[in-house]
């Protein structure tokens, strides 16, 4: 077919007859379009058998280029996951690029927590945060409700800490200022969706009703969405659940991601 096509396109060059010469590529063309496919499709499926034969005579070398490629795969997706998540996708909250985290250091000692006092002293004087929060990690036990008690992990936050994350209960309300300040106010509790769910039997009525958290009768005030997601406490608590309880005294002062549910 190629020698017949080299053949008729240099006898019509010669000739010079132009019109001959394109109805020769068109048809040509045509004619690839019609036999290409089926010809390629059957040089495939002679390959996959000659393929299949070759692995079921070997089956050790087959199942060791199969083992490779999998690790190799499974590799690369981890990977890619981790950087994806670490460094490409943003952070599920508003405006994360204006969110960062303080914390204290020493000459040769790792960052770490600042106290309570440090923190509002850095709140009152600085002017370059529009809003600081403070938070830190805890655990809580809660009693009551029929249900044996449960040591679960729990966060400390202060008043805009969801205001900050841009994040609302969806039942319920956040943490207001007058529970930032010491006294029987800040004994007010947000719940996580799972625990509400879990524990509570998803009723829209505990809003309002006492809980205990550690013998003292915590009010809870709201529960968190399910679509909340707070990297901080998945770091601090592997994905556990969370409560978060109202104090004023702090452990770490972050304006970054932290998930505070119960």
């Amino acid at each position: 077919m190629e020698s017949a096509f080299r053949a008729e396109r240099a006898e019509a060059h010669a000739a010079g007859r132009w019109s001959l010469l394109a109805r020769l590529w068109v048809a040509t063309a045509l004619d690839i379009a019609r036999h290409a496919p089926r010809e390629h499709v059957a040089i495939l499926a002679r390959d996959l058998r000659f393929a299949g034969r070759l692995m079921a005579a070997r089956p050790a070398h087959t199942a060791a280029a199969v083992l490779t490629l999998a690790l190799g795969i499974g590799a690369n997706v981890a990977m890619f996951a981790v950087v994806d998540a670490v460094l490409i996708a943003p952070l599920p909250y508003a405006s994360p690029e204006r969110l960062v985290s303080i914390a204290e250091t020493e000459a040769g000692i790792d960052p770490g927590n600042i106290g309570y006092l440090t923190f509002t002293n850095l709140r009152d004087r600085s002017r370059s945060f529009e809003s600081m929060v403070a938070v830190g990690s805890s655990t809580a036990t809660i009693a009551g409700s029929g249900h044996d008690p449960e040591r679960v992990n729990a966060m400390r936050a202060s008043r805009a800490y969801f205001e900050m994350l841009g994040v609302g209960p969806v039942l319920g309300r956040a943490f207001v200022e007058a529970e930032d300040k010491p006294g029987a106010a800040r004994r007010v509790a947000i719940l996580a969706d799972t625990l509400w769910r879990r524990r509570f039997g998803a009723d829209p009525g505990i809003i309002g009703r006492p809980i205990d958290i550690g013998g003292i009768p915590y009010v809870v005030v709201g529960v968190l969405p399910a679509s909340f997601d707070d990297l901080i406490a998945g770091r601090m608590y592997d994905g556990a659940e969370r409560c978060s309880t109202r104090f004023r005294r702090s452990i770490r002062r972050h304006s970054a991601p932290p998930r505070c549910s119960c």
